[in-house]
């Protein structure tokens, strides 16, 4: 209704001489302030289309558009303009407890696109937080490595640590006719070398799958020939642990609201709506007889 009635502004400035009983007038200024106002809800409005035009919609995308909102939304809030702030302050307030309950999970699941990785999200945070965008990459890094853990822990023995080398302490043994090791008339050159080989002989430290998966460079591919669950199939085998987090926390949805009810005709109030009351009822009775 926003859009239609800034398309037809003009027509509110004539429509008096026609119509008598047409007393509303809408100041320049009070169009400007529609103007601003459907900025913001253009922001709200995409993010729902985006949830309910697909089936399964793209994880990336999602993220960039809830966080355009949270940082449109920090910046208008602190802005000189009155109206503006009035506006935008109480909805801030209101998304704010939204984007920090879901930040952390988003973020998770952006990086498992291998065309993204940490790089998106280290963008994002830093458009929205500027200097504290460190303190929330490290916060999306624990979480993610805590996530690692339960997956990668009941695979690992617990008494085994296979990054510590195994090697023991224990005091040296002589074999028949070998007299016992004398370690003062060792050179330190000599202890040297021998501690040297033993380090060489020791395990050596396993980077994990989610190490070695972020360290390597972004997967470069058009995005309109990427579909990430084939990517995350195809190298299964090569991150048996990791495509086992992929495949849950991308099958995590963005919404448990059905589409039919975040703009129902059914939710609104009388008061909410332009239409006429016998028109409403109209529309609802409609739509549960078409049901039937």
């Amino acid at each position: 209704m926003l859009v239609a009635a800034l398309k037809l502004k003009n027509v509110f400035g004539c429509f008096s001489s026609y119509d008598p009983n047409f007393k509303i007038v809408v100041s320049p200024e009070e169009w400007k302030q529609v103007e601003t106002l459907l900025t913001y809800m253009k922001y709200l409005f995409d993010a729902a289309n985006m949830v309910n035009a697909h089936q399964y919609p793209c994880v990336n995308a999602f993220f960039t558009v809830v966080a355009k909102i949270q940082e449109e939304l920090m910046h208008a809030a602190t802005s000189e303009d009155s109206f503006l702030k009035l506006l935008t302050t109480p909805l801030l307030q209101k998304f704010e407890k939204y984007w920090e309950s879901c930040y952390i999970v988003l973020s998770i699941a952006v990086v498992f696109y291998p065309r993204l990785k940490m790089a998106m999200v280290k963008k994002v945070f830093y458009q929205i937080y500027g200097a504290n965008a460190e303190t929330r990459m490290e916060i999306v890094r624990h979480a993610l490595s805590d996530l690692w853990f339960q997956y990668a822990l009941p695979k690992e023995t617990p008494t085994k640590d296979r990054s510590v080398s195994t090697i023991k302490a224990e005091p040296p043994t002589t074999s028949q006719g070998e007299l016992p090791l004398d370690r003062t008339s060792i050179t330190d050159f000599e202890m040297m070398v021998r501690l040297w080989c033993e380090r060489q002989r020791a395990p050596k430290k396993m980077t994990s799958e989610l190490d070695q998966y972020l360290e390597e460079i972004l997967y470069q591919v058009p995005i309109r020939d990427f579909d990430v669950l084939v990517w995350w199939m195809q190298n299964k085998a090569k991150y048996l642990t990791l495509s086992k987090m992929a495949s849950d926390v991308l099958a995590i949805p963005l919404s448990t609201l059905n589409s039919d009810f975040i703009f129902d005709t059914a939710m609104l109030k009388t008061m909410d709506s332009s239409l006429s009351s016998s028109t409403l009822e109209a529309l609802i009775c409609d739509k549960d007889w078409l049901k039937k």
